[in-house]
């Protein structure tokens, strides 16, 4: 049964769940492309405002340089909760 769990965790984790991240990256880009395209990263282009109306940080959406760490953060979350249940089981000697 922990065979059977570990294998299945593994593949959501490192397939299923890489491959989401990497559509949603590809997603966030193109949004920034259009957002880009209609001038929500320019000063002064809808109002008298110093600042654009989208923050210039938003414009690295997507990539590296971006500051949302929304699916590390995910991954280590499931990581966790997935060692807590193991230690269970192992504490119970169930595996």
């Amino acid at each position: 049964m922990t065979l059977l769990f570990s294998a299945g965790y593994l593949l959501i984790r490192h397939i299923y769940l890489r491959d989401l991240r990497d559509g949603f990256s590809s997603q966030q880009k193109v949004t920034v492309r259009i957002e880009a395209a209609l001038g929500l990263y320019e000063e002064r282009l809808f109002d008298n405002e110093d600042s654009s109306i989208y923050p210039w940080i938003w414009k690295k959406s997507g990539t590296k340089g971006g500051e949302g760490k929304y699916f590390a953060t995910n991954f280590r979350m499931i990581d966790v909760g997935v060692a807590i249940f193991l230690i269970a089981l192992w504490s119970q000697g169930l595996i």
